[in-house]
């Protein structure tokens, strides 16, 4: 999914800020974090992830409806990373 693309993009960028709320077409995206090393993010108040840029872990912490292509998107930007999905 191309927006799903975009948000990892952004997220990824080291200009944004550590806690923000951001739209990508139609959907709305909330990143928190209290470090630049950490983020736990929802999509549409329904889906939500967490990713740690130090150990490059991606967690599902709930729902599954994206995270593969997430999970897809970030591999696309840090190449081997590991995947915790929490929502089984």
């Amino acid at each position: 999914m191309k927006w799903i693309e975009m948000m990892v993009k952004k997220l990824t960028a080291r200009y944004i800020s550590l806690n923000r709320q951001f739209k990508v077409q139609r959907h709305t995206i909330v990143y928190q974090s209290g470090m630049e090393d950490y983020v736990s993010v929802t999509i549409d108040c329904t889906e939500s992830f967490s990713f740690d840029f130090w150990t490059k872990e991606l967690t599902c912490e709930y729902g599954s409806r994206y995270f593969d292509d997430v999970s897809e998107a970030f591999r696309k930007v840090y190449g081997n990373i590991t995947i915790i999905n929490n929502s089984k």
